[in-house]
C-alpha cells in the first residue's frame, strides 16, 4: 500500500510504501510498541534548477477510523538530499514505532473483534526548500554550493488501511506479549476420558482458541459452558418458586461440607460473571479478563477432577 505526498507545487515529492505483511509488534505486555516498516521514495520532480530539497525527519501519527485512538510515532530522522532536478532516491527504509499503552491495545481488540482491523496513518515529512546563492541558471547545482532556506514546509498525506487478522494474530499480539497461551501447570487429570468432563474438556480447548484469536467474550462464554454439567437446579431456600444453580450435591460426600461450600462458591462465581456474555451486550471481557477467566476456570475444573479421580480409586479399593 502507498501513500503520495505533494509538495508546494503539487508535484510529489515522496512516496511511502507500507508492507502490510511487515507489521509487527515488540515490546512487553508493560511497554507495548506497534512498529511499520517503511519504504520511501524522494523525488524533486517540478523544482527550478537552482532549488533542492532536504528532507529532514519523519513523524508519523496512527488512528483508528473513529478516532477512538490517535498516537504519535517516535520521530524518525531521514537526512536525504536531492540537489538534481527530476532526480529520485527510492526505498529507503524507515520505521514507525507507536508506543502503546495495555489500555489501547483492548482497545483495539475490541475494535477488531476478531476481524480484520481497519487503521488510517498520517506521514508528516519536515522538509527545508533550499536554493543556491551563486549558482547561475547555465551552471550545474553543486554540493559545495552556499544554500538558503527558501521554505520550511511539513508535507504530509493520509493512508487508509486493513491489517488481516491472521497478521494482527501472528504478527503483532506475541510480539506486544498477547495472544500468548500462558502455561499454567495443573495435576496430569485426563479430564477428556471422564464422563462428565469430556464437555468441560472440550469447553475449555474452544475457550482457548477463541482467546488466540481475540475473540474473548466468546472464550468467557465457553467456561460457563464448562460449568455447566457440575450444577443442578434447586428452590432457592428464600423464594421456593424460584430455581437456582448449585454444585452438584453429589459432591458433599466426595469433598465434604467445607469443601464442598468453597467449590460452590468459587464456580458459581465464575458461571455467574461468565453468563453476563450470554444475556447483556453492553458487556464486554478484555484479553486480560479472558486470560484470567480461563486459568481459574481450568484450576477448578482440575481440582474437582483430582477429587474424582481419588474418590473412584477409593471406591474401587473399598469393593475389592
Amino acid at each position: 500500500m502507498n501513500a503520495s505526498i505533494k509538495g508546494r507545487l503539487g508535484r510529489e515529492v515522496a512516496s511511502v510504501a507500507v508492507p502490510l505483511d511487515k507489521i509487527r509488534g515488540q515490546g512487553t505486555p508493560t511497554s507495548p510498541v506497534l512498529t511499520f516498516q517503511l519504504y520511501i521514495d524522494f523525488a524533486l520532480d517540478g523544482l527550478p534548477s537552482s532549488h533542492a530539497l532536504y528532507f529532514q525527519r519523519l513523524r508519523c501519527r496512527l488512528h483508528t477510523q473513529k478516532n477512538e485512538i490517535s498516537v504519535w510515532s517516535n520521530p524518525h530522522y531521514l537526512d536525504i538530499r536531492l540537489f538534481e532536478p527530476h532526480i529520485r532516491i527510492n526505498e529507503v527504509p524507515a520505521i514507525a514505532e507507536f508506543p502503546l499503552t495495555c489500555r489501547q491495545i483492548e482497545t483495539l481488540e475490541g475494535l477488531r473483534k476478531g476481524k480484520d482491523i481497519e487503521l488510517s496513518l498520517w506521514f508528516y515529512i519536515e522538509t527545508l526548500e533550499l536554493v543556491s546563492l551563486q549558482t547561475p541558471a547555465s551552471r550545474q547545482i553543486r554540493h559545495e554550493d552556499i544554500w538558503a532556506i527558501a521554505y520550511q514546509k511539513e508535507y504530509f498525506e493520509n493512508l487508509r488501511m486493513t491489517c488481516p487478522s491472521n497478521i494482527w494474530i501472528d504478527q503483532v499480539l506475541p510480539g506486544l506479549g498477547y495472544g500468548k497461551i500462558h502455561v499454567v501447570e495443573f495435576p496430569a487429570i485426563p479430564l477428556s476420558n471422564i464422563e462428565v468432563y469430556g464437555d468441560a474438556f472440550t469447553a475449555l480447548q474452544q475457550a482457548q482458541n477463541f482467546h488466540q484469536i481475540g475473540l474473548y467474550d466468546l472464550a468467557v462464554g465457553q467456561c460457563r459452558i464448562a460449568l455447566d454439567k457440575f450444577f443442578q437446579h434447586v428452590p432457592d431456600p428464600k423464594r421456593p418458586e424460584k430455581m437456582i444453580p448449585v454444585l452438584n450435591l453429589k459432591w458433599i460426600n466426595r469433598l465434604g461440607k467445607a469443601t464442598y461450600d468453597w467449590l460452590n462458591e468459587a464456580l458459581s462465581a465464575i458461571k455467574s460473571d461468565s453468563n453476563v456474555v450470554h444475556h447483556s451486550p453492553q458487556r464486554h471481557f478484555s484479553q486480560f479478563d479472558s486470560q484470567m477467566m480461563i486459568a481459574i476456570t481450568m484450576a477448578l475444573v482440575a481440582y474437582a477432577a483430582r477429587y474424582e479421580e481419588l474418590f473412584s480409586a477409593n471406591m474401587t479399593n473399598a469393593a475389592g
